[in-house]
């Protein structure tokens, strides 16, 4: 891992996720950028008048609030190596154009305004649509706590790239935590043939990493892997959103208020 990169809106959302990098930053000696975009406000011919503002004055505004909440990270964490990152466009474009394949990208679960559990912000359901780095979404409330125990959610029906898991192989290394590899089973699509070589290839994979496989039954898979989550008092969730249709599931429906508001816990999302 490179860096992290943290994006903000200024919003408390968006404050918490820093502050979460940052902890997480220190804890692997890693620097972090904190990264923010900024567009052009959009007027309509029907709106009322307004006066003219240059890109010029609003990219100042921006760097000035940016600025602030680096020193006051630098300031609050002493000997973090921090950075601000301010381009125009979207905060989800300027994560993704200002990282590399190795970094980590994390971001708040929504900005101001959306509510938890029940709506994503634009810059991680982007993030999660359109980039190919690995991020993780930090809900508000959610406490740092280092990755001793992560839960992995798989579906060992899909053919699944197991070199994606680089990333978290090292964050698993770094702490010397524990993987607990999660597949949910139901009568309709009972453990086969198939899983079980897909489960022997997540063997060979994590072969350096102390992991379990779990095969917890049930009918819903969002509310299987809450409830495993929560009776394994797991630190991070890690999934494949492409591979359970989790962009809807996980984050509209039964996932996120199961798992984001109860069990409070980051989401490390791998891109399939």
């Amino acid at each position: 891992m490179s860096k992290i990169l943290v994006g903000t809106d200024f919003s408390e959302n968006a404050n918490h996720a820093v502050n979460y990098a940052a902890r997480l930053a220190m804890q692997l000696h890693r620097p972090l950028h904190i990264t923010c975009g900024f567009q052009l406000p959009v007027v309509s011919s029907l709106d009322a008048p307004m006066a003219a503002v240059s890109v010029h004055e609003i990219r100042n505004s921006y760097q000035a609030n940016l600025n602030d909440l680096v020193n006051e990270t630098k300031k609050q964490f002493p000997g973090l190596t921090c950075e601000a990152v301010l381009d125009f466009g979207s905060g989800w474009e300027v994560m993704d154009k200002h990282a590399d394949s190795t970094d980590l990208l994390i971001t708040g679960e929504s900005g101001s305004g959306a509510r938890m559990g029940v709506l994503l912000g634009s810059t991680p359901r982007e993030l999660i649509r359109h980039s190919k780095k690995n991020l993780m979404v930090v809900p508000l409330g959610t406490a740092f706590r280092p990755f001793k125990k992560v839960a992995l959610a798989l579906d060992l029906r899909h053919e699944i790239d197991f070199t994606r898991f680089e990333q978290l192989k090292q964050l698993l290394h770094a702490f010397e935590g524990r993987l607990l590899i999660v597949s949910v089973v139901s009568k309709e699509h009972p453990l086969n043939t198939e899983k079980a070589i897909a489960g022997l290839s997540a063997d060979k994979v994590f072969y350096d990493v102390e992991h379990t496989f779990h095969l917890p039954e049930n009918e819903d898979t969002a509310a299987a892997i809450s409830g495993f989550c929560r009776e394994h008092e797991v630190d991070v969730l890690a999934l494949l959103p492409g591979h359970h249709n989790f962009l809807e599931a996980l984050f509209g429906k039964s996932i996120s208020a199961e798992v984001l508001s109860k069990a409070n816990l980051a989401v490390l999302c791998i891109p399939a």
